[in-house]
Order: C-alpha cells, then structure tokens, then sequence
C-alpha cells in the first residue's frame, strides 16, 4: 500500500492486483468469437470426412466385388462369404442374382456401416438411387451384372454409380 500525504492528509492509493471488468469482458468476447469460427470449421470438415468415407466405402465394395467374381474366371468353383455363423459357399456357376444376399450379409459382416449414421448398414439391396445419405444400393440381375449406387451427401455430385460384371 502507497500512502501520499498531500496538504496534511493522507491519501490512500492501494497497488493495483488482478484484472477490470473491462479486461475480462474483452477477453471472454474473443474467446466466444475463435470458438464461433472453431466449431464451424469443425463441423466442415466433419461433414467433409463423411462425404469421402462413404466414396471410399462404394469404391471398396466395387473392389472386392470385382475380385471376387474375378475368383470364378480363374478357375474357383465357389465363391466364400461371411455370414453370421461363420462362412458361407456359393458355387461359381450361379448367376448373380443367386448371390446378391450373401454379399449384402458379407458387406454387413466385414463392417460396412453408413458414415453418416453407424448405426445402419451401409449396403441395401435395392435397385434404385439411395435417397438417404451414406447408403448404397445394391442390386443384380438374371445376365450377372450387378450395380452399385452410392448417395456420398456431396453437395454437388452425391451419388456414385458403378458396374460389375460376373464372367
């Protein structure tokens, strides 16, 4: 404490400890603005990441799918799938469509959820474009070709669409 005598009284100056109000008010009001801009950023890139695991997740099903129809033209007499009690063997000369509801289930079994909501599956079988976002449809017909088609929830080009064909 500073005491200044000034015409025979004392005045009393204390040292100054902490921060003003002001100060503080300051400080808060720019930590509430780089938060403001930290969660949108955030949430960009959140949804950025979505968008391209879904891409990913219908170029990996195009794949394996490609590979493992490919297994048949190279001499295999059955293709293997995973199901719920371990795995499964279909015969090579099926047509597709005699495969289609092993490779959902298989899909389902290695783990392909929807990005956008892992509490659903990724894959259904369905022949039209998926209208909920991180799905894919797929479907098979009688000639074995089979189609892939993706809803990624990209703002500009959401869906993806491929073909496979069994030989």
């Amino acid at each position: 404490m500073i005491i200044l005598i000034e015409n025979n009284h004392k005045i009393l100056k204390k040292k100054r400890k902490g921060f003003s109000l002001i100060e503080l008010l300051v400080v808060v009001a720019i930590i509430g603005v780089l938060a403001a801009v930290g969660v949108v950023a955030y949430n960009g890139f959140i949804a950025s990441a979505k968008e391209k695991s879904t891409a990913s997740n219908h170029a990996n099903i195009v794949k394996w799918l490609s590979a493992n129809f490919a297994k048949c033209s190279t001499g295999a007499t059955h293709l293997t799938y995973k199901y719920i009690h371990g795995t499964l063997k279909i015969p090579c000369h099926y047509q597709t469509k005699h495969h289609v509801k092993y490779i959902w289930d298989h899909l389902y079994y290695e783990g392909f959820m929807n990005p956008h909501n892992p509490t659903e599956r990724a894959v259904y079988l369905d022949s039209k474009k998926p209208t909920v976002v991180g799905r894919t449809n797929f479907s098979c017909n009688n000639y074995n070709l089979c189609w892939i088609k993706t809803n990624t929830g990209a703002s500009s080009n959401n869906y993806l669409s491929s073909t496979v064909q069994k030989e």
